[in-house]
């Protein structure tokens, strides 16, 4: 039988969809493990890792790394006697670093009967840096100043499958493990009132939804780059054999 022609890039990618999903999902294979349902399963980390760096290098030249991050206004309240209500706006904000991208585990492609290859990869930003200018409302209180935050070991899965006849990738679904660990701090004056702590909660929230939305929104744009190298110039890739010619940057 012909070698196994199939894509394994994982990349982050095609107008996929973004699930939650639980730690315990991470899969072991062994290379060449043969099953009694007839799947043939690889591990393709060599493959994975050669396109993981033609991924950073194609956020950096494309205004990915860093990038902007939305305007956003919040309400918040706080409950007493009496409810305080305040408002939050950050504007010009950026972040930086997905181009510390990586694999967190082994990838993998398993070959299932009328030769689709199911891929899986598992993929992690280590790290994310941001930053915001604010201002913030409550009550009579007017306060203004910078954030500095990151956010740490967002984790995902990254599942295609690939037609091996056809030369077609199609990635289907980005499974999230862990949206990551969010740490901010205020900059410029210094304040304590004492209803601080409800808008460090309101604007931490805010922000870590935004940057989860801009990564996915990065990723599912990535993801389009490479089907469209690999579904328009039918590139392959081997199980054992990273084909060269395949360049996201081109």
């Amino acid at each position: 039988m012909k070698r196994l022609t199939i894509l394994m890039i994982f990349v982050v990618l095609v107008k996929t969809e973004f699930v939650s999903h639980t730690d315990s999902e991470i899969a072991n294979y062994n290379a060449h493990n043969y099953t009694s349902k007839g799947i043939t399963d690889f591990t393709i980390n060599t493959q994975v890792d050669g396109i993981l760096d033609q991924v950073r290098i194609f956020l950096r030249n494309n205004g990915f790394d860093p990038t902007d991050l939305p305007d956003h206004t919040t309400e918040f309240s706080v409950q007493g006697i009496f409810t305080h209500n305040g408002r939050i706006i950050v504007k010009k904000g950026w972040m930086q670093d997905m181009r510390t991208i990586a694999r967190f585990s082994d990838a993998t492609f398993s070959m299932r009967p009328l030769l689709k290859a199911h891929v899986k990869v598992p993929i992690i930003i280590p790290h994310l840096e941001f930053g915001y200018d604010y201002s913030v409302k409550f009550d009579l209180s007017r306060r203004s100043g910078g954030i500095i935050g990151s956010v740490d070991n967002y984790r995902l899965f990254v599942y295609a499958v690939y037609d091996v006849m056809r030369k077609k990738i199609k990635f289907n679904q980005f499974d999230t493990l862990d949206i990551g660990k969010i740490n901010i701090k205020l900059t410029g004056k210094t304040w304590t009132d004492w209803w601080m702590n409800s808008f460090l909660d309101a604007v931490t929230k805010t922000l870590h939804d935004d940057i989860v939305q801009v990564v996915n929104t990065t990723l599912c744009t990535v993801a389009d780059r490479i089907a469209d190298v690999i579904n328009n110039k039918r590139y392959s890739v081997y199980p054992d054999h990273f084909l060269p010619a395949y360049d996201l940057n081109a």
